[in-house]
């Protein structure tokens, strides 16, 4: 945008959108700054588009930075929070690490419902147990399509789904893979496979 403005020599909106041809605003830049400028409209006169608006109170929580890698079962046992409050709390957390086959990240600021604890981030960083601090992710799992191969017999083979595989593969057909194609694995399948 600032190089649309310089270029043009104007902020209008409109006219940057009909005029500037910059190789990096393509379709998806144009109609999202536009939709920023609308929400961000909405966002600040918010009461002369919905009348009188109460907005909901900050939440009681407390942010810690996690220094480690750590399932989500130590952080739900640890802190005696229940996974669906987690779960609510941390909407950025993808479904292997609620299913317990990925660890939460290093440096996730993950959130807490335990303002009223009276313990610090420190404190609370503290309760981790060493065990089950970890310093790396869990690796993903691979399988190399070999001749003779269908989706069905390597889901067979792994103990998952057709429907899991073509998901964590982003596969367009369930009935199409390659020799020598490499699928990735759910996380929880039985990694000692029948061959």
């Amino acid at each position: 945008m600032r190089r649309a403005v310089r270029t043009l020599g104007t902020d209008d909106i409109a006219e940057i959108v009909h005029n500037y041809n910059g190789r990096a605003f393509g379709f998806a830049s144009r109609n999202f700054y536009v939709a920023f400028l609308a929400a961000l409209e909405v966002e600040q006169n918010a009461e002369s588009y919905f009348g009188a608006v109460e907005k909901a109170t900050p939440k009681d929580e407390v942010v810690v930075t996690l220094p480690h890698y750590v399932p989500v079962s130590v952080l739900e046992k640890t802190y005696g929070v229940p996974r669906d409050e987690l779960k609510k709390a941390n909407p950025a957390l993808m479904a292997p690490i609620w299913k317990g086959s990925k660890y939460v990240p290093k440096g996730f600021e993950l959130r807490l419902p335990l303002a009223d604890s009276g313990k610090s981030p420190e404190q609370l960083l503290a309760a981790i147990p060493r065990s089950a601090r970890y310093q790396s992710q869990r690796p993903d799992q691979f399988h190399k399509v070999k001749r003779g191969e269908a989706l069905s017999l390597i889901a067979q083979r792994y103990n998952t789904t057709v429907t899991e595989l073509v998901a964590w593969n982003n596969l367009k057909s369930r009935n199409r893979i390659r020799i020598g194609q490499v699928l990735r694995l759910p996380q929880d399948v039985n990694r000692v496979a029948v061959q």
